[in-house]
């Protein structure tokens, strides 16, 4: 909904060419401070969620693996799919989950997926898979 929304298509038309976008009398400068306070404000409320859910919070939740592991599900997934990064998110439970019943050194798997993932399929999983159905 958000997408089709004039909201929406602002923050498209800034993707896609910024310059672009200035020129068509947006202002980016406000269209980013938008998507930084939604996002802030969705990481807020998920945030409180987690708390709440196993009453307390410890320090390592705020240490930088924790996002430097989120930001590895999305880019697995497909960040500019709507279900991207929750097939990311599975695909690293399910790899992990094999993979540290076989060896200690399973992040080093994982990081070299990443890698590849990366290089690769810059789309993720789901953008191979539209890729895939378009042909």
């Amino acid at each position: 909904q958000l997408v089709q929304s004039p909201l929406g298509r602002s923050f498209l038309a800034l993707r896609e060419n910024m310059l672009r976008a200035r020129f068509l009398s947006l202002k980016p400068e406000r269209y980013l401070w938008i998507a930084f306070t939604i996002s802030g404000a969705i990481v807020g409320i998920a945030g409180a969620l987690l708390a709440l859910q196993i009453n307390f919070a410890q320090p390592s939740f705020f240490h930088w693996t924790t996002s430097g592991t989120l930001v590895m599900m999305a880019f697995l997934g497909g960040r500019w799919h709507f279900f991207g990064p929750l097939i990311g998110a599975a695909l690293y439970v399910l790899l992990e989950e094999l993979l540290s019943s076989y060896t200690q050194e399973w992040m080093l798997f994982i990081g070299i997926l990443f890698i590849l993932a990366v290089l690769f399929f810059p789309g993720g999983v789901a953008g191979l898979a539209t890729k895939r159905r378009s042909t």
